[in-house]
């Protein structure tokens, strides 16, 4: 049995196959649908009521139509249906079927394109339908294939920073970045914290060696004597001293960052940080600071970065998740210094002026949507 509360009507399912609708107010049965062939296994009503969802041994999944009385959808899946249910909307139908784990989703075409729902026959023959899946077919595959070789022909490399540009004046691209690069970045002290082991890490009590590494954040062993490029001053005796003053300690986001300033071209750092992990990328902007062995001066290049990614309303969620984590670590060398003070009262100014019209492109959008969603149900 199915019931709809708010129409008061019980669907009944009999073991001749037929399923009766009863008003339960009038208690009489107004309905009955016959064309199954086998036990039926579930039905539910339309979250209007509208319309009867039937499922049955005999692999049919049908649609009725309450106020004709008729039949108006019918298809064949390998797999008998077991259970179905519908969205609260009604734009969506999730089905189980016999010795499958899989929950399957249909897409109502009604919600987004004609359709043509008259009355069909009893002598209507339905034709079978493939299970959704994200599996390409070797059909697929071979159009896929096709297709990306065709792109990569036309693509080069410096169409590349091309084609993620605005189709017009104002609007935004996404940098396509899956979301765990750039959702959690204001997050990770608080994950660094849940994954803290419970126990301090075991050292060994025997190494058999060290080796010294170059500073910066990706380990390089410092070269041999022989050979070696590491500036030596030679003192008086036959011994050495090492110029530390000389060693560039510079990072390789750091040497990109002064590039980029000094060319006012902050593309191959955007590009060197969508490669960069979410806790490298913290522990860069970490080391800006003067406390980290920083300066306000490499401070002020990062906000000219942001300033500058901002204006060109390209990747814009990464951009979002980098400004939040930088003012989140550099908010109170900000407020003390005044030049930092202007820039980020810039920065402000832009990104409202972005996301003002983000957001009016959003809710025109939206309300759109919900005027033809209205008046299709």
């Amino acid at each position: 049995m199915g019931y709809h509360r708010d129409s008061c009507m019980l669907a009944v399912a009999a073991d001749n196959f037929t399923v009766s609708i009863v008003d339960t107010g009038g208690r009489k049965v107004v309905r009955r649908f016959r064309g199954h062939t086998n036990r039926i296994t579930d039905m539910l009503f339309s979250p209007d009521g509208r319309w009867l969802v039937t499922s049955s041994m005999d692999c049919s999944v049908r649609t009725w139509d309450l106020p004709t009385g008729r039949m108006i959808n019918i298809f064949l899946v390998e797999s008998p249906a077991t259970s179905i249910a519908l969205s609260p909307s009604g734009d969506f139908l999730a089905t189980t079927h016999v010795d499958d784990l899989g929950i399957y989703r249909w897409s109502n075409k009604t919600m987004y394109s004609h359709v043509s729902l008259r009355p069909l026959s009893e002598k209507t023959k339905p034709t079978f339908t493939d299970l959704p899946t994200t599996k390409l077919t070797e059909h697929d595959e071979t159009d896929v294939k096709s297709n990306t070789q065709r792109n990569e022909n036309k693509l080069t490399m410096d169409d590349v920073s091309e084609k993620c540009t605005p189709l017009a004046e104002g609007l935004v691209t996404l940098s396509m970045l899956p979301k765990s690069r750039w959702s959690n970045l204001q997050n990770l002290d608080i994950i660094k914290q849940r994954k803290k082991p419970m126990e301090p890490a075991k050292t060994l009590k025997l190494a058999p060696f060290f080796l010294s590494t170059l500073p910066g954040l990706q380990p390089k062993f410092l070269p041999s004597e022989e050979g070696s490029d590491i500036p030596v001053t030679e003192v008086g005796g036959g011994s050495k001293i090492l110029n530390l003053g000389e060693l560039n300690p510079l990072s390789e986001f750091q040497k990109c960052l002064q590039q980029c300033a000094g060319s006012n071209q902050y593309a191959p750092l955007m590009n060197l940080m969508k490669e960069l992990p979410p806790a490298s990328i913290d522990a860069e902007f970490r080391s800006l600071a003067p406390e980290s062995g920083g300066s306000v001066e490499w401070v002020e290049h990062l906000m000219t970065f942001l300033l500058k990614t901002v204006k060109t309303n390209r990747d814009f969620e990464l951009v979002q998740s980098y400004i939040g984590l930088f003012l989140k670590l550099h908010s109170s060398l900000i407020l003390e210094n005044p030049d930092l003070l202007t820039l980020t009262e810039k920065l402000l100014s832009e990104h409202k002026q972005a996301w003002t019209s983000l957001q009016y492109d959003l809710n025109m959008s939206a309300c759109l949507l919900a005027y033809c969603k209205s008046a299709v149900i």
